[in-house]
């Protein structure tokens, strides 16, 4: 065991009870977004022709748009930005894609597409945890140097008030206690006086990853009627 050197400080902590009502619906924190570069699908892209009323603009190189879809984004020689919109085709003699009507893109050769995420996002977890820990001024022999030292712990915790009660420590409620004596250092008069503080902790860490989307290919199955299947009763729409 280590010898205590007096005068001195101690922490101890009293209390730590994880709350129900300072926690969130299953422990969610934000989710947290860290720019990157975005994803290129399309790395060189020559421009032929725009339309400045259809918004569709013609590919002359043979560029493979085939993982291209819309929300993806062409970027011109002049690294000027369009989000791409439907249609778009891939077809050998036909390659274009569409970038909406009134724009004015550069059509020197040397464009791309890339995404238009360029982000990566992180998944949250937080608790929270309502704590008391007990600050104490000690010193021995001499009950002047514990009041010494408590004032000057006070004024510290007290001069940074706002400060600390920003970061969740309720200075407010501190409580200073009574001198006390500690009988347990035999042969010596141990002299200490406490502040309480109520604090709450919280627990931040990165869960996962989030999967963020370009694009997806989505399918509706419906039941097509048979010939001699019978007729069903129509939904009633009154209420």
């Amino acid at each position: 065991m280590v010898p205590t050197n007096m005068p001195c400080f101690s922490i101890q902590l009293i209390r730590a009870d994880e709350s129900e009502d300072i926690q969130n619906l299953g422990n969610d924190y934000l989710e947290h977004d860290e720019t990157v570069a975005p994803t290129i699908y399309v790395p060189v892209v020559d421009p032929g022709t725009y339309d400045t009323l259809t918004g569709k603009l013609t590919v002359i190189n043979s560029a493979d748009l085939s993982p291209v879809c819309p929300g993806m984004v062409f970027v011109d020689a002049s690294d000027q930005h369009f989000p791409i919109v439907a249609p778009i085709s891939n077809l050998s003699g036909n390659k274009y894609i569409s970038i909406g009507s009134g724009k004015e893109p550069d059509l020197s050769p040397g464009g791309r597409i890339e995404s238009s995420i360029d982000f990566t996002r992180t998944d949250r977890r937080q608790i929270r945890l309502r704590e008391t820990v007990l600050l104490g001024c000690h010193s021995n022999n001499d009950v002047h140097i514990t009041k010494f030292l408590f004032y000057i712990l006070f004024y510290i915790l007290k001069s940074r008030q706002a400060s600390m009660i920003a970061r969740g420590i309720e200075l407010d409620r501190g409580t200073g206690q009574v001198f006390d004596r500690e009988d347990e250092f035999k042969g010596e008069n141990v002299f200490s006086r406490f502040i309480e503080l109520n604090c709450l902790t919280e627990f931040i860490w990165d869960q996962s990853l989030v999967q963020v989307f370009d694009c997806f290919d989505l399918t509706v199955k419906t039941n097509t009627p048979q010939p001699d299947s019978e007729d069903e009763e129509p939904y009633n729409t009154s209420g």
